[in-house]
């Protein structure tokens, strides 16, 4: 889902502990809802409540990844080689990020939309690099039972 952090759903709470709102100052939130299922009102409760942010709004990158289920790579001057990456960019002189879907596309948490890379921002500051862990597997013994029991089901009948 891309959203906009400055929906009317969310846009006035304030971020983290600060007097910041999502809708001024929220991209990160929002491009974390974007990412993990949730909606930015979600991503800063979550992170409130588990200490996802320091000095009031600053987002707890190693912190979030624990809770969201990412490993936060650092912050690099070179594009990402994996995707999705978050970019820093300028947005009328202020410090905002953008989602990086691919070489060719970006989420903009600002507009809610996904743009052409390079159309709306011509200048990266820098890139955060994240891996995002591939969700875990069910467990395959109850998957093969069930497969099993159907089999013998099948089998039983056909004989």
């Amino acid at each position: 889902m891309i959203y906009s952090q400055r929906d009317e759903k969310w846009a006035k709470i304030k971020l983290g502990t600060s007097n910041e709102t999502i809708g001024s100052a929220g991209c990160l939130v929002t491009i974390l809802a974007m990412l993990f299922d949730k909606t930015p009102r979600e991503v800063n409760e979550i992170l409130l409540a588990r200490d996802g942010y320091f000095y009031g709004n600053l987002l707890n990158w190693i912190r979030a990844g624990e809770i969201f289920g990412f490993e936060y790579l650092g912050k690099k001057v070179y594009p990402p080689v994996i995707y999705p990456a978050v970019a820093e960019v300028r947005l009328d002189g202020h410090q905002h990020f953008i989602l990086l879907l691919n070489k060719n596309d970006v989420a903009d948490p600002w507009f809610g939309d996904v743009v052409a890379a390079g159309i709306r921002y011509k200048t990266i500051i820098n890139y955060r690099h994240i891996r995002i862990f591939e969700a875990p597997q069910k467990d395959l013994a109850k998957d093969f039972l069930s497969i099993l029991s159907i089999f013998k089901k099948h089998l039983s009948a056909a004989c």
